[in-house]
């Protein structure tokens, strides 16, 4: 919410913002019937309605996951959630996506375990990247602020595995 009133502060372009209290699985279908793409953005952990509302209205799921052992273990109870979705509505795609990975042994013993977890493991991370907070403070997405850069150049490849991962055509992201 915060990005998006920086945005329009500075009179960016920048996608619509909407917040959505616990009623999300109730009223987002009618607000997203404007939009392509729709993107909602949870608490961690399988927090809550909100959370178990977008399960039931979400084409895809990601899970986001740096390579720290806490992390890993906090992602158990999401799988879980996203499973439990998956056996009310089998199109239901789930998948977890490396977040501020580093070029450490960390990372691939990360991915390593998460392959064993329930879920796909996406090829496509994104990189522990200062460009990342650089944005948001700016009001902008990674690939306008800096487009060419090694971060916006991740977030694409994760773009087209989600795209992938959905079958759908290509979105631009800049």
């Amino acid at each position: 919410m915060t990005w998006g009133e920086v945005a329009a502060e500075l009179n960016l372009a920048a996608p619509t913002v909407i917040a959505m209290g616990d009623n999300l699985r109730r009223d987002l279908p009618g607000a997203a019937e404007a939009y392509d793409v729709v993107v909602v953005d949870c608490p961690g952990r399988a927090g809550g309605k909100r959370t178990a509302g977008a399960l039931l209205v979400a084409d895809a799921v990601l899970l986001p996951c740096a390579p720290a052992t806490p992390d890993i273990w906090a992602l158990s109870g999401s799988i879980d959630a996203v499973q439990e979705a998956q056996a009310i509505r089998p199109d239901l795609r789930g998948a977890i996506v490396l977040n501020r990975v580093d070029r450490t042994a960390m990372t691939k013993k990360t991915r390593d375990a998460l392959s064993q977890a329930g879920l796909p493991v996406l090829k496509a991370s994104l990189g522990a990247r200062v460009a990342f907070n650089k944005t948001l403070a700016a009001g902008e997405g990674i690939t306008t602020y800096e487009g060419g850069s090694t971060a916006a150049n991740e977030l694409r490849r994760l773009v087209d595995e989600v795209e992938d991962l959905l079958e759908m055509e290509a979105v631009d992201v800049a």
